[in-house]
């Protein structure tokens, strides 16, 4: 015997596509008041310049790596350092900061490897932890390796912290480059889905922390709230 197929109507097709259209169309305008609800947000001075130091956990030569390195060298901001933390000694991404410490010689660049190979640990955080051993300065940032930075991205984060009550000070980010289709999508995820969500989440009071961007107290990530020059 025939089994016979369930057809759906043409009408209910139209509607379940216009329903999609419509959400979509309502969650790019929540995004959009969400964004500009958050670039509209008052700054502070920028006279408050604490020392920091950069902490970039590094695992291979991603694309643009060495220009993303590059525009964290030319920061407008005079008491920083840079660490870069590396589990492998064979790591290409080592030839890279070596190119970066002659290209600037007289910029602070500290570099840790440190071989240490957890199959159970974050292996970014177990970098980052070894990078934190060897950092100067009580402010430190968490920044990815395919951050790219305009020059006054310092100087905008540090005066953040001029403010006792502001724990951590993280960034929007918006997403470019990519050479294939799925890089170009997940761009766009970025620049949309995530871009907004994070800034929703800001304006209605229950902030969202980007991990490729956080700049916070050493006290306070150590759990402590005695930290001088606060």
């Amino acid at each position: 015997m025939e089994q016979k197929r369930k057809v759906v109507p043409p009408v209910y097709f139209l509607l379940t596509m216009l329903l999609m259209a419509a959400g979509s169309l309502g969650a790019t305008f929540t995004f959009q008041w969400a964004v500009r609800a958050k670039l509209r947000r008052a700054r502070p001075s920028r006279a408050f310049r604490p020392a920091i130091s950069v902490l970039k956990p590094l695992c291979g030569v991603d694309e643009g790596l060495y220009e993303n390195l590059v525009s964290f060298a030319r920061q407008n901001y005079s008491a920083y350092e840079l660490v870069f933390a590396v589990a492998d000694p064979d790591d290409p991404a080592l030839a890279v900061v070596q190119r970066l410490r002659v290209e600037f010689p007289d910029l602070a660049i500290r570099l840790v490897v440190h071989n240490e190979h957890d199959p159970l640990a974050n292996p970014k955080v177990v970098s980052l932890l070894h990078a934190m051993r060897v950092a100067r300065y009580d402010y430190v940032l968490v920044s990815d390796s395919n951050v790219r930075a305009a020059p006054d991205y310092l100087e905008s984060l540090g005066a953040e912290m001029a403010d006792p009550a502001v724990g951590l000070v993280s960034n929007l980010i918006v997403a470019s480059g990519g050479e294939n289709l799925a890089a170009r999508c997940e761009n766009l995820h970025l620049n949309t889905f995530v871009l907004g969500g994070v800034c929703i989440a800001d304006v209605s009071d229950r902030p969202c922390v980007v991990g490729k961007s956080m700049l916070m107290r050493r006290g306070e990530l150590a759990g402590r709230r005695d930290l001088q020059g606060r």
